[in-house]
């Protein structure tokens, strides 16, 4: 970050602040992120670092560790035969966070969405058969995933 961009940065956060306290609003001061090229910021990711503003290309997606986390969990359970309810449940919600940074990307999870959707219905926790089509779908995830905005 260039020293104008950082005093201006620094300035604007500076006279929020202010705000903050004279309407005497609660704020996290220890959140706040000053001069930072790579931050979480609202369950974001966010690189801005002097290569990725150099390539034009300042990046944001779900945090890596959540990411490959979710892809090594995912290739994992496409092992299985079978995977209970709250499986189900958990993997899809945590891919659509994940997903949401890559929206076109849902498209290669329509039946995982589809199951968890089923599972949730049974009202009690218990084994679902993981259809061959929707075990690649995890692994086609895992694969894709580590190339998501690591700049």
């Amino acid at each position: 970050m260039h020293a104008l961009e950082q005093f201006c940065s620094k300035k604007a956060l500076a006279s929020a602040r202010g705000i903050y306290d004279q309407h005497r609003i609660l704020g996290s001061v220890e959140k706040d992120i000053e001069a930072s090229d790579s931050f979480k910021a609202a369950g974001a990711e966010i690189r801005s670092t002097e290569e990725a503003v150099r390539r034009g290309v300042i990046t944001v997606a779900a945090p890596w560790s959540k990411r490959i986390g979710l892809s090594v969990l995912g290739l994992r359970c496409a092992r299985l035969p079978a995977l209970s309810s709250t499986i189900f449940s958990s993997l899809a919600g945590n891919w659509v966070l994940v997903l949401m940074y890559r929206r076109c990307c849902t498209s290669a999870v329509n039946g995982l969405f589809g199951l968890a959707s089923e599972a949730e219905r049974s009202q009690q926790n218990q084994l679902h058969p993981l259809p061959r089509r929707v075990a690649e779908e995890l692994i086609v995830l895992a694969a894709m995933t580590p190339f998501w905005s690591r700049t």
